[in-house]
């Protein structure tokens, strides 16, 4: 299930990577680009946000099957049992969770998507 469920943000990286490093080649040689280069831009941001998003581990997204994959055993029941509160959960984390000037969830993934925006955007 493990294999399955990084599929998900794997092709979304796969994407941004494809469209977002001769872009961000383009770029850095001073290549004009026109309004594509705003579609580009958008296209392999969103790429990149929805991989990290995916990321997080709460179910339903892929992150809580991958999590899943690589815990041991024991911990099955608990993560069948938060499914049923997982949507609940990233309700409460989007809408309300916010710790000072920041979301909690914005939090989680931010640095993950930082990360990646880095190395396809300039």
């Amino acid at each position: 299930m493990g294999v399955v469920a990084i599929a998900g943000p794997l092709s979304n990286v796969a994407q941004a990577a494809i469209v977002g490093i001769p872009y961000r080649i383009a770029v850095e040689r001073g290549t004009e680009l026109g309004r594509a280069e705003t579609y580009i831009f958008w296209f392999v941001l969103v790429n990149i946000l929805l991989a990290g998003f995916n990321l997080i581990p709460i179910p339903p997204l892929d992150g809580s099957r991958i999590l899943a994959a690589v815990l041991p055993n024991f911990w099955y029941p608990l993560i069948v049992q938060l499914e049923r509160y997982g949507l609940a959960i990233l309700f409460i984390l989007f809408f309300v969770g916010r710790f000072g000037d920041t979301s909690i969830l914005a939090s989680i993934y931010s640095p993950v998507v930082q990360e990646l925006s880095g190395l396809f955007l300039p």
